[in-house]
């Protein structure tokens, strides 16, 4: 006799939530109890006493400071005790082209062999000496020496041209004077020049005229006041 047997296995899956279900599994963790906060007055009695425990420690980094070694909390002034700035620029500026002619020569002179007696008689062809011609020059006489300046000086009346320009200035060649220049229209006015001593004035009066109109409003408030 034959008997047929039949053998059925059990087959689990993992759940499938639906959008719903996570709310309520939400409501659900909210509904948990949540451990009651201490005191702080308790927590700091038991770190006293030894009975809390630290298991972790988080590392704040700050942005720009990587070092961990301490900071220097000295004023300045003990910190950069025997520091000293060596100013290689005289402060005291040379204001006449003679002697600034005279402190071209002497430099130049210093460096080579052949002494001259004039600027134009200085020569600078040579860069290794034209830079240590002006890098005094610049030293004694207190004024810089652009790049462009240092490229072009040849000879010593390059350097001395440009300090006749730091003294007496240089007029830009888009500069108009319209003074001198008649005007027939009507409908056309020029404005004439003013000079510096005119806008001083002018500006020392209105100067008077705002302070008086300040006190005047200061007097009006006070008066008010007391009213």
């Amino acid at each position: 006799m034959l008997t047929r047997t039949t053998v059925r296995r059990l087959h689990t899956s993992r759940v499938s939530y639906g959008f719903m279900d996570w709310f309520k599994m939400k409501k659900a963790e909210e509904r948990k109890p949540k451990p009651k906060a201490e005191d702080i007055n308790t927590v700091m009695a038991k770190a006293e006493e030894g009975e809390v425990t630290v298991t972790k420690m988080d590392k704040i980094e700050f942005i720009g400071k990587k070092s961990k070694k301490p900071q220097d909390t000295r004023p300045l002034a003990e910190r950069l005790n025997g520091f000293h700035i060596k100013h290689w620029i005289a402060k005291e500026k040379v204001t006449d082209e003679a002697q600034f002619a005279k402190l071209i020569i002497d430099e130049y002179n210093k460096l080579v062999p052949n002494n001259v007696a004039s600027v134009k008689d200085v020569n600078l062809a040579n860069l290794n000496l034209r830079f240590q011609v002006t890098k005094q020059v610049q030293a004694k006489s207190g004024y810089l020496i652009p790049d462009l300046v240092l490229t072009r000086a040849s000879n010593g009346q390059v350097l001395l041209d440009h300090f006749d320009k730091l003294m007496n200035g240089t007029q830009s060649k888009y500069h108009l004077t319209l003074d001198d220049i008649p005007v027939t229209s009507e409908n056309v006015y020029i404005q004439p020049s003013v000079t510096s001593r005119e806008r001083k004035t002018k500006f020392k009066k209105l100067l008077k005229e705002a302070k008086k109109a300040q006190d005047e409003k200061t007097e009006q408030l006070i008066q008010g006041v007391r009213a």
